[in-house]
């Protein structure tokens, strides 16, 4: 485990990022507020020395009429081998999966699992958020359609809400009374 934290950050006009907090690093870390988006300074010049904020890790255009970068974990588990040791990310309102590895700092090797995980583009993914299940095998979490994915190994990842039953997916339900919402 590096210990290291991959950070989204959703941009306020034009770009979504990827931040990365290395194990170690001392806290209060400066990723750009309120001076960058992404790389690009909108502060004016005087206040863009980008030797006083860290840069992202990796940039998105944001795209109408909505992005959402979300960052996700690193995979640790045994279903897909040959994602070992890579990272998650997505974007919620464009259906995007990709992948990619960190090395000295930097953002490697980067994959869009897109295609690969829904070919027929039948499943509007929405992917808002992302899970580890105890054994490290990643879950995909589906705001729009209320569902968790697993991810399947084969000859390419692929999601699942079939059966056997460890591979379904599980409708997402509020219980009432909820201690949040409390209607």
């Amino acid at each position: 485990l590096t210990g290291g934290l991959v950070i989204g950050d959703v941009g306020p006009t034009r770009v979504e990022e990827l931040d990365y907090h290395e194990a170690g690093a001392a806290s209060g870390t400066n990723y750009g507020w309120n001076v960058h988006e992404g790389s690009e300074c909108f502060a004016g010049d005087a206040a863009c020395c980008a030797d006083l904020f860290a840069m992202p890790l990796i940039e998105l255009e944001a795209f109408a009429p909505c992005s959402s970068i979300t960052a996700g974990p690193v995979y640790r588990g045994q279903c897909l081998p040959d994602l070992a040791g890579t990272w998650f990310w997505s974007d919620y309102c464009h259906d995007f999966v990709g992948t990619f590895k960190i090395e000295d700092s930097r953002a490697t090797d980067r994959k869009d699992l897109t295609k690969a995980l829904d070919p027929d583009h039948r499943k509007p993914i929405g992917v808002s958020s992302f899970g580890v299940a105890g054994f490290g095998e990643a879950y995909l979490l589906s705001h729009r359609r209320g569902l968790v994915y697993r991810l399947l190994g084969g000859q390419a990842p692929r999601l699942s809400a079939a059966s056997p039953p460890c591979f379904r997916a599980f409708a997402i339900q509020e219980s009432r009374p909820s201690p949040v919402s409390p209607r």
